[in-house]
């Protein structure tokens, strides 16, 4: 099973094609994310399969899932086969044990603002993506909601996030990771490469300041 390790981790999420994985891959980030939800970012799980199936062991691939039936998530899983899946819906335990079965880590993707908030079990999954209630619109948001309960689990910090705000949300002590769309886009899909670049560079020497 591919686990999640490390002191850091930085996500490029939103990838679109073969150029732009290999962009990310090569501006140092830990993982990226394909979308096989509805979203303006989306990719056909044949799309994703050929990415990941490309960029294996080189980088983590994971695969974004919203609106879909359990069934429907673990059969994209059994096509693309990626190296962990990040769930934006609630999940019964035992689509949770069905991807671990196939060697995926998950992440469980929260809102500040979703109904099971401050009442989900963390101790489920693997790390916890923390964002605001605009998931995938590039909107920043406040940190304060993150106090208001315990965290078992890495968090990582969403929303709004860029090359000149990143070193903020690092330097809150609860983060453990990044990730980012909309700030390394220069249009929904497709990323821009110096804004990638960049973002990670900053993100990276955020984390070394910390340390």
């Amino acid at each position: 099973m591919t686990e999640l390790s490390g002191s850091s981790f930085v996500k490029i999420c939103g990838v679109t094609t073969m150029d732009d994985a290999v962009l990310v891959r090569d501006a140092g980030a830990d993982a990226f994310g394909l979308i096989v939800a509805p979203s303006r970012r989306r990719v056909s799980t044949g799309q994703a399969r050929s990415i990941m199936a490309s960029l294996r062991g080189s980088i983590l691939g994971v695969m974004v899932t919203r609106a879909l039936s359990d069934l429907d998530v673990l059969a994209a899983v059994d096509e693309v086969e990626p190296d962990g899946v990040q769930l934006h819906d609630p999940a019964p335990a035992t689509l949770l044990d069905e991807l671990r079965h196939r060697g995926c880590f998950v992440i469980r993707a929260l809102s500040a603002d979703a109904p099971d908030y401050r009442l989900f079990d963390d101790r489920l999954v693997d790390a916890v993506l923390v964002d605001g209630p605009e998931p995938g619109r590039g909107v920043a948001h406040a940190w304060d909601h993150v106090a208001e309960r315990p965290w078992t689990r890495s968090l990582i910090a969403a929303g709004g996030l860029t090359s000149l705000n990143v070193s903020d949300a690092i330097h809150q002590p609860w983060v453990w990771g990044v990730d980012v769309a909309t700030g390394v886009e220069r249009r929904p899909g497709v990323k821009d490469p110096q804004a990638v670049k960049s973002f990670v560079a900053a993100a990276r020497r955020a984390f070394r300041e910390r340390s």
